[in-house]
């Protein structure tokens, strides 16, 4: 997938048509907020745009990377997006500039030609054109060659614009040598292109120019009569004080559109160039701005100081992915620090610990995470005007440091800051326009509260989640190339705190999700059938599957600051794949503390190409997992175990006591389906989609997701109807199809069968039967599927539907009809899903091989399983009645 990162500089939130302005019209940008997502609220971190292009670049607040003026040092320690690209296989390349002042410990000394601009560029880009307000060169010499007389003045180049064509501007310039660039690309490539308008001067190209009758501009937000001191200095600027006259503050606005319509015509010209390459569906597009601009508000122009306009800047993401937002409008506050974390999922890489922003990728989704910030920030720092009129001897003189201010901007109010302790705070509900002051102590207190929360929570991180102890624990940086890697600590290399042996008896300690604790020479194997079934196994594979405890935890409440686990795993490798990691989650009081992976154990090595699969072991050796550094005090702990390998599990330690756990007061859920539920593709046993659901919708799970062996057996049937549950959900159809073990007439017959023995005993339990997600190969065609490596085919055998064979669209259809049937004879307490609900068309790009969801896809299931089956009106809704009335059902 390609990557495209586009700023447009001093461009404001609000002056889009899309966004409903009354005078300016973007048609270009408007095409990219249908096809994409549009950030409604959107803000920059800082200005002016040395400071608010590291931010962007960074992921971080000014706080943390502190670039705080036009000509600061960007520290050569920090990450960015292009060294970020580059590790993900990407040459960057930029086209226009970055602004971003290199760190003087690189130079070579006083007279270094990099020591005499600011406008440098961001380590890590490759550079297709380098063109900006202060190195203009290639465009004015071009300019000269076309005949026109110029000044050697590149500001007053730029004024002059009217004068000239808009086909010789230097946005068109620039464009025109992107264009260029693009049309050279062989492979997936990354760009970004950095365009200059509508910054000052304010002098729109060409006919642009004459674009909007200033007659017709808006009137901006006059200056309150109370005003704060910056504000008072700001005004007595002459390069940030609007034009003293209506007419002239109506030029300049005219001027200021002109130039945004001119930004989004050369947009125009690179979208319809990626549609003739074939690349508008398979690149990724964000755009965005450094800061705002002010534009006469509160007597302003230009960028600065606290008020909102010279930060909310347009923002838009086009994942071109299948099922990414499309037309989406984002009304949750975002922010340009979350652009570098977007970008590396993007990529399908970490996001850096620095980055202080998250990825827009739920957004993307269609999804609202309810954790997301509740406000937006930004900053603006003053000194740079007192650093040339030095010196301010340190430790001493500490004025620099008073020149700042920081800004949260909620739903209701906005806070102010200053160095010097001053504030300010605004009432947003009762005047838009920040113009009428709150003076309620205590709402003020809570907006001051709020902001020093802001900061206290993303202070630098980069070290901060790691212990230098036992070879270093926790989280480590980026390490240096040559770096030879960190071994998991052996037992007799571990400090020596006393561990005492937990037995696998031990009423304090819960083993969940398994049906069966089998005993073994060494310890025990937890599976998921009970102990019975192993007399009634129709195939070994379906041991096999029973036997990875996909959905099964180890939970106990103890104050133990180390806990070992020793084990023995045989995990899975598919012929020509690598070997699937047997992955630990370990979370604690709720939240996921540490995720380790043992790959010592043996191996399972599957051919799928052959029919039936042809199996062979690979020997290995035991494992012990150390899970250290965990919090002082009483704790719930509770590991998930692989659910891609047998775990036999050898031995338990803890360097403290266990306690008695509470009776637990949530719901029993127990779930039955194939591979997709069994879920090896997710990144580790606490993000099958099962488990995404049953931690969303706070219930206990028994998960009986067995992978290739879903063929309604009735030991399972008989499993779930003895077991101590409160919810059981059944996914049927694909192993069948995947096994061509069924035709119609028999299919029916035991789906009935199924029911019937589960209602045995369970007459009033909720049941949801789930259909097929999608699965192209059969959608239409019946099984069995095959895999030649790479992908899930079926051959054509168009004989056999007329004998009954089954496909993922007749089998929906016959579920549906089972359960309708059920529920007029009186089972009200039957439930139907539709399988495409949860994955369908639009999930296509997770869906690699054809049949098994990816990670992400798994995720998304998940979570859309909980909304529908436990949200409001689901078949799993919460009842209203007593506690104690929960299993009366049963």
């Amino acid at each position: 997938m390609n990557i495209l990162l586009i700023t447009l500089d001093q461009f404001r939130g609000d002056c889009l048509s899309a966004a409903g302005h009354p005078v300016v019209r973007t048609p270009n940008l408007d095409r990219l907020a249908r096809e994409g997502a549009r950030l409604a609220r959107h803000y920059s971190q800082a200005a002016p745009c040395g400071p608010g292009r590291a931010s962007l670049y960074t992921g971080m607040y000014q706080m943390n990377h502190r670039v705080v003026a036009n000509g600061t040092p960007l520290d050569r320690r920090f990450d960015n997006i292009a060294k970020a690209a580059r590790r993900a296989g990407y040459e960057p390349t930029l086209f226009g500039y970055t602004d971003q002042a290199v760190d003087p410990r690189d130079t070579t000394g006083q007279r270094d030609p990099r020591l005499l601009t600011y406008e440098e560029i961001l380590p890590g880009f490759e550079v297709g054109l380098r063109l900006g307000e202060g190195d203009a060169a290639p465009w004015t010499a071009w300019l000269r060659s076309l005949g026109h007389a110029i000044s050697s003045d590149t500001r007053a180049v730029l004024a002059s614009e009217p004068e000239r064509p808009a086909e010789h501007s230097l946005s068109a310039f620039l464009t025109d040598a992107f264009l260029v660039w693009l049309e050279r690309r062989q492979g997936p490539w990354f760009a970004h292109l950095s365009q200059l308008r509508p910054h000052p001067p304010y002098a729109a190209a060409g006919h642009f120019a004459t674009m909007y009758d200033p007659a017709g501009m808006p009137v901006p937000i006059a200056p309150a009569d109370d005003r704060h001191r910056l504000h008072k200095g700001l005004l007595r600027n002459p390069g940030m004080a609007a034009p003293s006259s209506e007419a002239g503050m109506r030029r300049l606005q005219a001027q200021y559109y002109g130039m945004v319509s001119e930004a989004d015509h050369q947009l125009g010209r690179v979208w319809t160039a990626l549609e003739a390459r074939g690349d508008w569906d398979d690149t990724f597009i964000v755009l965005t701005a450094d800061h705002g601009e002010q534009l006469g508000d509160h007597g302003l122009i230009q960028k600065g100081g606290f008020f909102e306009q010279s930060y909310h800047i347009l923002g838009h993401v086009r994942d071109p992915r299948t099922g990414m937002a499309r037309g989406a409008v984002v009304e949750a506050f975002t922010e340009n620090v979350d652009v570098f974390p977007t970008l590396c999922e993007a990529m399908g890489i970490d996001v850096p610990a620095q980055c202080d922003g998250a990825p827009l990728t739920p957004f993307l989704r269609g999804e609202a995470p309810p954790w997301w910030r509740d406000a937006a920030h930004w900053e603006f720092d003053w000194r740079g005007g007192m650093i040339r009129h030095g010196p301010h001897p340190w430790p001493w003189d500490r004025r620099l440091e008073r020149r700042n201010l920081a800004v949260r901007r909620g739903e209701d109010a906005a806070y102010v800051h200053f160095g010097d302790g001053s504030w300010l705070c605004f009432d947003l509900t009762a005047d838009a326009t920040w113009r009428t002051p709150v003076t309620d102590p205590a709402a003020v207190l809570k907006e001051a509260q709020a902001l020093l929360t802001w900061r206290a929570r993303h202070a630098d991180r980069t070290l901060t989640g790691m212990l230098v102890e036992q070879g270093g624990i926790g989280r480590w940086p980026e390490m240096p190339a040559h770096w030879e890697g960190r071994p998991m600590p052996t037992p007799e290399a571990l400090h020596d705190v006393a561990l005492r042996d937990v037995a696998w008896d031990d009423p304090d300690l819960s083993i969940r999700g398994a049906l069966h604790l089998k005993p073994t020479a060494s310890g025990i194997l937890p599976r998921r059938l009970p102990a019975w079934t192993l007399a009634q196994m129709p195939d070994p594979a379906l041991d096999m599957m029973a036997s990875m405890p996909s959905g099964v935890r180890l939970v106990m409440r103890t104050d133990a600051r180390r806990m070992e686990l020793d084990v023995m795993e045989r995990g899975l490798r598919f012929e020509g794949a690598p070997r699937r990691p047997a992955t630990f989650d370990l979370f604690v009081d709720g939240a996921l503390a540490r995720r380790l992976h043992a790959v010592a154990g043996q191996t399972v090595v599957i051919d799928g190409t052959r029919r039936p699969p042809a199996f062979t072991i690979e020997p290995g050796e035991p494992s012990t997992l150390v899970f250290d550094g965990l919090p002082a005090g009483p704790k719930i702990l509770e590991i998930w175990l692989p659910q891609s390998a047998t775990v036999e599990l050898r031995g338990l330690r803890v360097d403290g006591d266990l306690a008695p756990l509470d009776p637990s007061a949530q719901r029993r859920w127990a779930h039955y389906g194939s591979s997709i539920s069994h879920g090896m593709e997710a990144d580790g046993p606490s993000e099958t989609w099962p488990a995404v659901a049953a931690r969303a919708a706070g219930v206990e799970l028994t998960s009986l997701g067995l992978g290739g062996q879903c063929h309604l057996d009735g030991m399972v049937a008989r499993t779930l109807r003895d077991a101590d549950v409160d919810l059981i959900s059944l996914k049927l159809g694909i192993n069948l199809l995947n096994g061509d073990t069924m035709r119609e007439r028999v299919f029916n017959a035991a789906v009935h069968s199924f029911l019937d023995t589960i209602r045995d005993a369970k007459p009033r339990t909720p049941i949801l039967v789930v259909s097929p997600i999608l699965c192209p190969a059969v959608e239409h065609h019946p099984g069995p599927t095959l895999n030649d490596g790479t992908r899930i085919y079926t051959p054509d055998r168009p004989e056999a539907l007329a004998l009954g064979a089954l496909t993922a669209r007749r089998i929906r259809a016959l579920l549906a009809g089972i359960v309708e049937r059920r529920r007029e004879a009186g089972d009200a307490h039957l439930h139907y899903l539709n399988g495409l609900a949860l994955f369908a068309e639009p999930d296509l790009a997770d869906l690699p091989d054809g049949l098994h969801p990816n990670a992400a896809g798994l995720r998304r299931m998940g979570e859309r399983f909980a909304a529908m089956a436990f949200g409001p009106g689901g078949a799993f809704a919460e009842p209203e009645r007593d506690q104690g009335d929960r299993h009366a059902a049963a």
